[in-house]
């Protein structure tokens, strides 16, 4: 009988910053082919534990395995075929065009000192076509909005084609309309997908599965709709919530806690 491993496996991993635990002996499994979300409090470890997983970061105890091989044996391009990573603030070459940021996504698949190839020109404005920049292909990326910016980066990371994509909060500067489309491309694309998103949300409509974080530990693990519930939002986030059905998924109305 054979046995697929997961696209991720974490295993007693902890995570220090000098002196402060950030990730305390976290265990968790994700699958192939679906998005799953990291949600928690600010300061529950979400970014740490997705920084770890694309290698980052180093963890001070336990390991993180990408497709059953352990990823601190991969060298740094074959990490970068496998997870292609949007970060919360990325750096633009000065004077940059759109379509050449988004070509640097290639760069794991192209020779060394070879020039693109029409392959990567062609995957990079088929990711600028679904982000909505291909009209902005030509223009400088440091005249982007930030919302626009955000855009690009996630176009630069679909074109690099991973199996894996890891985005630390990805909605952040868009509008409501990029956020629906962002997040909904993302689900579409069958890839493994890991998110994190202070949106609880937009976690509960466009996660597969979401993963809690509370204080460097995992709270809970499951589908959006058994996990994400009124009694958790309150221990963890200290406000009411009252949950909802639309689109057939679990929305929360929030009430601000009483001073």
């Amino acid at each position: 009988m054979t046995t697929t491993a997961p696209a991720f496996r974490i295993e007693g991993l902890s995570v220090k910053y000098g002196s402060t635990l950030a990730l305390d002996s976290l265990n968790a499994e994700i699958p192939h082919g679906i998005v799953t979300g990291l949600v928690g409090p600010n300061g529950s470890g979400k970014t740490t534990l997705l920084r770890t997983m694309y290698g980052a970061l180093t963890p001070s105890q336990g390991r993180v395995l990408l497709n059953g091989r352990p990823l601190a044996s991969l060298t740094p391009r074959t990490i970068s075929r496998e997870i292609s990573v949007v970060v919360q603030q990325s750096f633009t070459p000065h004077r940059m065009s759109v379509l050449d940021e988004v070509l640097l996504g290639r760069m794991p698949f192209v020779p060394d000192f070879s020039p693109y190839r029409d392959e990567d020109r062609r995957l990079a404005l088929e990711a600028l076509e679904a982000v909505g920049m291909s009209d902005k292909s030509r223009r400088r990326s440091d005249e982007l909005s930030g919302g626009e910016r955000q855009r690009v980066v996630i176009a630069r990371a679909l074109a690099q084609g991973s199996r894996c994509i890891l985005l630390d909060e990805p909605t952040n500067h868009l509008d409501i309309r990029y956020q629906h489309e962002v997040l909904g491309l993302l689900r579409d694309l069958g890839r493994t997908v890991v998110v994190v998103l202070h949106d609880l949300n937009m976690a509960a409509r466009y996660c597969d599965r979401v993963h809690i974080l509370s204080a460097g530990r995992m709270h809970s693990v499951g589908p959006a709709e058994q996990v994400l519930l009124e009694s958790t939002i309150a221990e963890l986030y200290g406000v009411a919530a009252s949950r909802i059905e639309h689109c057939g998924r679990p929305q929360f109305l929030f009430t601000s806690p009483t001073r």
